[in-house]
């Protein structure tokens, strides 16, 4: 029995294991809509849908309603599989929210979306209960399914991290951002305590499924270059990616709140300005900005001789202008983020988006409700885009 008994043990660390994840990139819907010219008028029809949505107090349906942010700015997708046979959809792998959503067969919005069919998946448990969940831009409504989860291709030996039993969220309706960008949904990889209507986030069920040798994940995002490089990244589930950060030099700071990856920043400085009064700050996957305090933000553009369109909401910085290097200060350790790397926007406190994770790795410690961060292991690249937008006022 005591033979038996071991045996399984041994079975169950076996099948416990780690996971890479490959990313794609493409262009943000900003940086696509300003390209084609199309940035004023989004921006416009944007306003008008958050003033009627600021009016609505409730959901229908006896859904909840959850406020999060948008995803203008997301540029790195990662794929899934739904459903046996797996169906395959482009979310985006968002560490500020923490449901899985995608468009469902049901769903009439949008006709070059992949959409999940119920009826081709053999694994497929209906649940039926109705969910909303609304940005600043429109929401995504539907109801709630259960099937298993693969997180990415398999990798090259072969695995791929199959979560049966994930509690999702089909999308019937979407309207707002999601119409115009090419992602399918979001997969939220926040803690439960963030989720709307407390379902259970697909990671944090292949935690408690024991299905990964750690529980926690690491990000690895490619840097910008002169052309955008299919290749966005790697996140690598249930271990501390050691082939694409310089793990051995990771710092880690507590959580100072296990909903977002939350946790305290205790100065920023950039040219001359200097500020240590400390803030909350979070790790976003999901943008491709740095939320800066605004006093921060107008005292870049004024340094860099940018300039403010009121019709796009946007500062546009000369070629020619340098921004000064961010350096953040965490857990008492400093934090540079070089020049070529920075993006901003207004925020009431700090949101530590792509820039950021580019340069250095983040290791979200689920069990230990911590984050940590090393160094990246990528050369670092100089360019300069004329006229290229760096800067977003709130």
């Amino acid at each position: 029995m005591r033979a038996l008994l071991f045996l399984f043990t041994l079975l169950g660390a076996a099948l416990a294991q780690s996971f890479q994840m490959h990313l794609s990139r493409h262009d943000s819907l900003r940086k696509v809509l300003a390209q084609e010219g199309r940035w004023e008028a989004y921006v416009a029809e944007k306003s008008k849908q958050a003033l009627r949505m600021s009016r609505a107090s409730s959901a229908p349906d006896g859904g909840y309603t959850q406020r999060v942010s948008d995803y203008d700015d997301a540029e790195y997708v990662g794929n899934i599989t739904i459903g046996t046979p797996g169906q395959a959809f482009q979310v985006v792998l968002d560490t500020a929210s923490a449901n899985l959503w995608v468009p469902d067969s049901t769903n009439a919005d949008s006709s070059t979306k992949h959409k999940f069919r119920a009826e081709a998946s053999k694994t497929y448990v209906k649940n039926g209960k109705p969910f909303t969940i609304s940005y600043p831009t429109g929401s995504v409504k539907g109801y709630y399914g259960q099937d298993t989860v693969r997180f990415g291709a398999y990798d090259k030996r072969g695995a791929t991290l199959m979560v049966p039993g994930v509690t999702f969220a089909q999308a019937a309706s979407i309207t707002g951002v999601f119409m115009n960008d090419a992602i399918d949904g979001v997969l939220g990889l926040a803690f439960q305590s963030l989720a709307v209507d407390n379902i259970k986030p697909p990671f944090i069920e292949a935690i408690d499924k024991k299905l990964v040798a750690l529980p926690l994940f690491t990000v690895f995002l490619h840097r910008d270059g002169p052309v955008l490089s299919p290749k966005g990244g790697v996140y690598t589930y249930g271990a501390v990616d050691t082939e694409n950060c310089a793990s051995q030099y990771t710092a880690y700071l507590p959580l100072s709140s296990a909903t977002y990856y939350q946790y305290r920043l205790d100065a920023a400085y950039i040219g001359t300005y200097r500020n240590q009064k400390g803030w909350q700050a979070i790790t976003d996957t999901g943008s491709s900005l740095i939320g800066v305090p605004p006093d921060m933000l107008e005292y870049v553009a004024r340094s860099v001789f940018a300039t403010f369109d009121p019709t796009s909401g946007l500062y546009i910085v000369p070629c020619d202008s340098t921004i000064p290097a961010l350096e953040l200060v965490l857990g008492g350790k400093e934090y540079d983020v070089k020049s070529d790397n920075l993006k901003f926007y207004a925020s009431p406190s700090f949101v530590l988006g792509d820039p950021f994770i580019r340069q250095y790795c983040q290791i979200f410690d689920i069990g230990n409700k911590r984050i940590g961060f090393a160094l990246a292991k990528q050369p670092a690249q100089m360019i300069c885009i004329p006229l290229e937008i760096l800067l977003k006022k709130a």
